[in-house]
């Protein structure tokens, strides 16, 4: 299931998300609802919670995935921001991520997806630290 926010928030919105934000960082968080009840929200998710807030008071829009959500493969290659065909050719026909075929349709788990993406990113940080290495071994800076 998913909850995009369609629209951008307006700036008055966009106050109130980042002013809540900056209250998540110090305190707990507790829901009061009708009737009393109170409900307090562990670390893990007044964090989540605060991430989304960051998000929308920054103007910019959000989707929550289950990590279990498969992906058409034009999904899959917005949410990396490469083109549908590099994503098809570089990475799943290189082997790099797995997917399944429904009929002629390949599908992407989400979970598969962003543990390609950490990955990914880990190996360009480790490229460029041993460039910026080399760079200071040869004293090119």
């Amino acid at each position: 299931m998913t909850f995009p926010v369609r629209q951008i928030l307006g700036q008055q919105d966009q106050a109130i998300a980042r002013e809540a934000q900056q209250l998540l960082k110090d305190v707990g968080v507790s829901l009061q609802v009708e009737g009393g009840k109170v409900v307090e929200l562990p670390p893990t998710l007044t964090q989540v919670l605060g991430e989304v807030l960051e998000q929308l008071a920054a103007g910019q829009a959000v989707t929550i995935l289950p990590t279990e959500q498969e992906l058409t493969t034009q999904e899959a290659a917005n949410l990396l921001g490469v083109s549908r065909p590099f994503f098809i050719e570089k990475i799943l026909e290189a082997g790099k991520l797995p997917y399944h075929r429904i009929g002629k349709h390949r599908r992407i788990v989400l979970s598969d997806l962003l543990d390609y993406q950490q990955r990914d990113q880990a190996e360009r940080e480790a490229i460029v630290a041993a460039m910026t290495a080399n760079a200071q071994e040869l004293d090119l800076d």
